[in-house]
């Protein structure tokens, strides 16, 4: 637990968790049961903020994780493929696709370091 975590309601905790899972403020709003007003007034609250934002960074660690394993299992089947091998149907759908998302998920990451990167400096200047 963060250390604005523990500052947090549990309504609000459950808002930050139904945000995260892609829901608009709305339906957040709907499943924490507040009105939507109180889900627009927490996300310019800075602890909720804050909060949100640190399980957003941990989610998209893990998500690099997952992924890095994923394109280490498709280079062994493509390495198993050049090597005269003969990955299956399923093998070699799967590393199209892990190979097509590759790029546009590095630049992603890339521009989500850089955005908090800018936060960061921003915080300390301010």
């Amino acid at each position: 637990m963060s250390q604005t975590e523990g500052r947090l309601s549990s309504k609000q905790r459950a808002g930050i968790a139904a945000l995260l899972e892609g829901m608009t403020i709305q339906g957040a709003s709907s499943r924490v049961g507040v009105h939507r007003r109180t889900m627009a007034r927490w996300l310019r609250d800075k602890a909720f903020c804050d909060e949100l934002r640190a399980q957003s960074q941990g989610a998209l660690a893990a998500s690099r994780s997952r992924f890095a394993l994923l394109f280490d299992e498709a280079l062994a089947v493509l390495f198993l493929a050049l090597r005269g091998g003969e990955p299956c149907d399923a093998e070699r759908w799967a590393v199209g696709l892990v190979m097509r998302y590759a790029a546009q998920l590095s630049t992603y990451f890339d521009l989500e370091d850089r955005v908090t990167q800018l936060e960061a400096k921003s915080d300390v200047e301010a």
